[in-house]
């Protein structure tokens, strides 16, 4: 009943995500994807170019949702330069479900909170329910189920006035489940019923899979008063209405689990397995996740050896999801902010290049009137009018440096703020470790007291240690202190120096289970060839670690393309080889898949190109690739024969 229990507040942010997809998904990927590249080569205006980039934050919601804050801060900056209001708020809408399915629950709400406030300025009924509804969705999430309750029953009457009937029917199944975790089974049936009325409705007859989380309801409901057998009939039933994968999943989990809960465990780990199969299928980390997480709990009922093995993937699935979404989410964050503040500073000079003329043409205007007056009453006041034009010229002068001052201020503000941030986890691990240190002081004393030599070896070992992690990560914290004044100096601080050879052994590594994670049967060999006397870098290394995480899943495909091809001897390769040059360091590539062809080549950096058949790609990711090295002042080609494909990055050793 617990993980059941668990279940559910996950399900209710999943199925929440799939209503905004429907309309994509039910035009199938392919077409969609062919449509949307028409719309950006027809764009005529920035407006449309915002609403383009938020249908890509929106496909990518489900399976990508870093790559959908990248798109979504994209359409934000740009319609907030624009003016344009409802399409800020769509894309803050985005974000926030991008947010919230990254686990950052904080910022989630924040932009939550501030649509609701937008909104009612704008008079967007729609968008002020889906705000609503998300902040409804994470109260449940962290378990507060009477804010929860009251958000879902005010985002239904929000969203009963904008006749959107699916959604209707998904937050009265919402209701249902929120007044289920109250332990109101009785409340819960009869909302999850009216849920159920409501989706059988002729409108909807096209949308049945709403179906799907309305029957798990009923089914949690069922197991709740106490009735397994029906419960595991409306489990079942979701079964018939699940077209998507993350339908699938949630019933076939929900399945697991009653199984497992009434020791039935050949049933239930069948079913467990079938949702980690469907999770692998969808590309989905966090099903992979769930589903391994549930195979362990089975197993460790009988076979503890397997359930270690399950939990294992769990892990290793969780920490691949960890570093590859915390670098690119931060620094889609630290980007957009960057962003947002040059505009502030573009506007903020506009208004005071425009107060200086004002206050220059009001300046000439008075001056000039006051020398005609002066003028024409006699030459005695000639020297007062020129007194009055000096007095007025340093008005202008002064209010120049104010204006000039408070803007050094601002910056100053921002930038002693970041070192605040920034500063904060290198202390705290040095407190962590004295803290420690200390506690292994006590011990060391108490064991010169007894005289156990070989402990006070050991003890004496690790406060070496300890004070080797304290060294170090002072060192970080003068290093970050020197970062921030060489930014003071030079205006810029989101460049590092970066070891090229770790970035290449990471991307690598998660390419090329990333790729097997897709592909089970998927074998292949790489290399990494790496230079030892490669010195560290300046560039900031989120994007270069997506410039190589690129390409190199773009070899480990074509290799496992021409393996297809079933050609007798072949053995799939990716060597990754770094070099350094007088000037540069290069990084290179190298595939013995089959090749670009000669008529491509020249094409292959442009955007929405792609080699890949439609719907496997989206052809952004080399084109931005290609303008992340160019940024650096370096340089990315490639090579290509029948033998296979080179791709050379070369960066600047400066």
């Amino acid at each position: 009943m617990k993980i059941i229990n668990t279940i559910k507040r996950k399900r209710i942010y999943s199925i929440a995500i799939l209503i905004l997809a429907t309309s994509y998904c039910s035009l199938g990927q392919d077409s969609w994807l062919q449509t949307i590249k028409q719309r950006w080569t027809d764009a005529k205006d920035d407006s449309t170019r915002v609403g383009i980039m938020n249908d890509f934050a929106n496909y990518y919601k489900l399976k990508r949702p870093d790559s959908t804050l990248i798109y979504g801060y994209k359409a934000l900056s740009l319609a907030r330069k624009i003016n344009f209001h409802y399409g800020e708020l769509v894309a803050m809408r985005f974000l926030a479900f991008a947010h919230m399915g990254l686990g950052n629950y904080s910022k989630a709400t924040q932009l939550n909170l501030q649509i609701l406030k937008n909104a009612d300025k704008v008079d967007l009924m729609e968008e002020k329910a889906y705000a609503m509804l998300g902040l409804a969705k994470i109260y449940f999430r962290n378990e507060d189920f009477e804010r929860a309750l009251r958000g879902f029953m005010e985002s239904k009457r929000l969203i009963d006035l904008t006749n959107a009937a699916s959604l209707s029917a998904l937050t009265t199944d919402y209701i249902g489940e929120t007044y289920l975790a109250l332990n109101k089974p009785d409340s819960a049936l009869y909302y999850a019923q009216l849920a159920k009325n409501q989706a059988l409705k002729p409108a909807l007859k096209a949308e049945h899979w709403i179906l799907n989380p309305i029957l798990i309801t009923l089914g949690n409901i069922q197991n709740k008063v106490g009735d397994s057998r029906q419960s595991m009939i409306y489990f079942k039933q979701s079964l018939n209405e699940a077209d998507e994968a993350e339908n699938k999943f949630n019933s076939f989990n929900a399945i697991a689990q009653l199984f497992d809960q009434l020791t039935q465990y050949d049933s239930a780990i069948m079913y467990a397995e079938k949702s980690l199969e469907v999770a692998k299928n969808s590309g989905s980390y966090q099903y992979i996740i769930d589903a391994n997480k549930l195979l362990s709990e089975i197993w460790e009922k009988g076979n503890y050896q397997k359930s270690l093995e399950y939990s294992k993937n769990a892990v290793a699935y969780q920490d691949s999801l960890n570093k590859f979404v915390k670098g690119t989410t931060e620094q889609t964050y630290l980007d957009f902010e960057e962003q947002e503040r040059k505009r502030e500073l573009e506007a903020a000079s506009i208004i005071a290049k425009n107060r200086l003329r004002m206050n220059a043409f009001l300046g000439s205007i008075f001056t000039l009137l006051l020398i005609a007056f002066f003028l024409y009453k006699n030459n005695r006041m000639k020297q007062k009018a020129k007194e009055n034009i000096e007095n007025a010229y340093q008005r202008l002068k002064d209010t120049q440096t104010q204006l000039i001052h408070s803007e050094k201020m601002a910056s100053l503000g921002e930038l002693t703020a970041g070192i605040a941030h920034e500063i904060q986890n290198p202390l705290n691990f040095v407190t962590n470790f004295s803290e420690v240190s200390s506690e292994l002081l006590d011990e060391l004393t108490e064991e010169l007291t007894q005289g156990n030599t070989e402990e006070i070896r050991h003890i004496a070992n690790d406060l070496k240690n300890n004070l080797t992690k304290i060294s170090q990560h002072g060192e970080r914290a003068s290093s970050i202190v020197r970062s921030m004044l060489q930014h003071s100096r030079n205006g810029t601080g989101i460049k590092e120096p970066t070891d090229i050879n770790a970035l290449c052994d990471e991307c690598t590594r998660l390419a090329f289970h990333g790729m097997r994670a897709k592909n089970k049967s998927f074998q292949a060999k790489y290399q990494l060839d790496l230079d030892e006397s490669l010195p560290e870098v300046d560039l900031v290394p989120q994007d270069l670690n997506r410039v190589l995480l690129n390409i190199i899943s773009n070899a480990f495909y074509t290799v496992a393309q021409k393996e297809k091809e079933g050609i007798p001897g072949y053995e799939p390769l990716v060597i990754v080889r770094t070099q350094r040059n007088s000037d540069s360091i290069r990084i290179m590539i190298i595939d013995n898949g089959s090749g670009i062809p000669e008529e491509l080549k020249d094409k292959i950096f442009q955007p929405f190109f792609t080699t890949k058949p439609a719907g496997s790609g989206t052809g952004l990711g080399l084109s931005l690739s290609y303008d992340i090295i160019k940024g650096v002042g370096g340089s990315l080609n490639v090579e290509s024969n029948e033998s296979g494909s080179t791709f050379s990055i070369k960066l600047p050793i400066v």
